[in-house]
């Protein structure tokens, strides 16, 4: 019987290394042409420059009330104020103000109203329904002194949103162009395979363009970075998902 067992045992390791190996070896040694390589470096660089430039250009949603509390505190010394009415017009008016935060742009509307009432259903809340009378600038240097207002057209074109920030239309497109190759290189590459299952990487890179860049910088071979210890776990669709809508909340905050 203890022949019989060993014999059995080495039998069965023997068979479970031999369907193994392969596996082990296609996610440590896959042969990746240069093609997806050289496709996939170019894509990270781009959704790179997307991500820097929504940082610098991109506009992040506040409200009328968070920008009063930065003018008392001193936080905020100047503001620029695009739209409003004319000298001496009657009426109502959209303002945008804009103002830094740190090395961030942040920005809120408001409902300037002089000489007439009010419209109904305004001054509900914040965004563009907080009403401001009389000249949205004067209004603030009110509240600081010594504020800088700087005067500019309210802004025109084509804009769009990228995990709550507002940026120009070419970054939406841009972004929309990137997701749209790299979700084309998840479908069609021969294993996506390091550090995360096919489907995980699918609802990562729904968060563009961070996890657009996430994919194309953590699914394969980067220089720099040390490779899995263990290839063959990776990260599973389901938990991967439940991390897309946490880090996208996050995000957008």
């Amino acid at each position: 019987m203890d022949g019989a067992a060993e014999w059995a045992c080495e039998t069965y390791t023997r068979h479970a290394s031999i369907r193994s190996e392969p596996e082990i070896l296609a996610l440590d040694m896959a042969d990746v042409s240069p093609a997806w390589t050289w496709v996939r470096w170019s894509l990270a660089g781009c959704a790179f420059v997307l991500l820097a430039s929504a940082l610098l250009v991109g506009q992040h949603p506040s409200t009328w009330n968070r920008l009063r509390g930065e003018l008392a505190s001193g936080n905020v010394t100047t503001v620029w104020v695009g739209g409003g009415l004319p000298a001496r017009a009657t009426g109502t008016a959209q303002v945008q103000v804009r103002w830094h935060d740190g090395l961030l742009w942040r920005t809120t509307q408001v409902l300037e109203v002089s000489g007439t009432r009010t419209p109904q259903g305004a001054g509900r809340g914040d965004g563009a329904s907080v009403v401001v009378r009389g000249d949205v600038g004067a209004r603030l240097a009110q509240l600081q002194p010594r504020l800088n207002v700087i005067h500019e057209s309210y802004p025109s074109g084509m804009s769009g949103t990228v995990l709550g920030w507002e940026v120009p239309g070419w970054t939406v497109l841009g972004t929309l162009l990137v997701w749209m190759a790299s979700a084309a290189l998840l479908a069609f590459h021969p294993r996506p395979w390091w550090r995360a299952t096919r489907w995980a990487w699918f609802w990562l890179i729904m968060l563009m363009p961070v996890g657009t860049l996430a994919f194309l910088v953590l699914a394969g071979p980067t220089p720099l970075v040390p490779g899995p210890r263990n290839p063959v776990r990776r990260l599973t669709g389901g938990w991967a998902f439940l991390l897309t809508l946490i880090l996208g909340a996050g995000l957008a905050s």
